[in-house]
């Protein structure tokens, strides 16, 4: 296993995020959907709040107004935008990235 890969954290990916106009029926759906899981909401923003169990892994959220999006979205065959991002878990450590 590589230095770079922490155990600390126990998920696969960073995060999952979904556009909707109705966030509020969308939270109100993922609110039930999810719960079974072991998954509440962890985090809230104006527009988005994000789901998991211990960090916030999926998020549902307002769509991007169709600007270009900085460097790490990109668009898949389907025109899906994902996000691709490196979490560094010795940066994070450091005072003031908590």
């Amino acid at each position: 296993m590589s230095d770079a890969v922490s155990d600390d954290n126990p998920s696969l990916i960073s995060h999952v995020s979904i556009g909707t106009d109705a966030v509020e029926r969308a939270m109100a759906f993922y609110d039930t959907v999810l719960q079974p899981l072991g998954a509440r909401r962890i985090m809230e923003h104006s527009g988005a709040v994000a789901y998991g169990r211990v960090y916030p892994e999926f998020w549902v959220q307002r769509p991007a107004d169709g600007a270009p999006y900085y460097g790490c979205f990109v668009r898949d065959p389907d025109g899906h935008k994902f996000e691709a991002t490196y979490w560094d878990m010795a940066l994070a450590r450091e005072p003031g990235m908590a």
